[in-house]
């Protein structure tokens, strides 16, 4: 909670020196900078993964790879499953689904991108001859994903 000496000292500063001032409109930012500004805003909620088939019939260990870094799912997926993951990543970011697979090569699943702009809750899939999942997600400010 901000105490009313600081909110002084602050609207003060902002005052005298401009450094803390909001930009007016002749200030606004270019078009490029406002849509990365309006996609880092958008976030994609996942909810929940469903394990469609995995391989050989026994427990896989999905991960996603994002541009934030690797997200391990729940582990031992059997066919049939879905687990809640509730996690939120940047909209706009490729997802590529792969199962750990050690100490072979992992296998890659797939790769999608969730648009930035909210269109209600969506099911992402992914899959290939190894297995298949989806993800039930939705793009929503980064405050309602939980």
């Amino acid at each position: 909670m901000m105490t009313r000496k600081l909110a002084g000292c602050l609207a003060v500063a902002a005052v005298a020196g401009g450094a803390l001032a909001m930009p007016g409109p002749s200030q606004a930012a270019p078009d490029g900078a406002a849509k990365a500004e309006s996609a880092r805003a958008s976030w994609v909620c996942l909810y929940r993964i469903y394990a469609d088939n995995t391989q050989d019939g026994g427990a896989d260990e999905p991960y996603l790879m994002v541009d934030l870094g690797r997200f391990w799912g729940p582990k031992d997926m059997v066919a049939g499953t879905s687990r809640s993951l509730n996690k939120a990543f940047p909209a706009g970011d490729e997802f590529s689904l792969y199962e750990d697979d050690w100490p072979d090569a992992d296998d890659f699943l797939g790769k999608r991108t969730v648009p930035t702009v909210s269109s209600g809750v969506k099911v992402l899939h992914f899959g290939s001859s190894t297995g298949s999942y989806a993800y039930r997600v939705s793009v929503r400010p980064r405050s309602y994903c939980s």
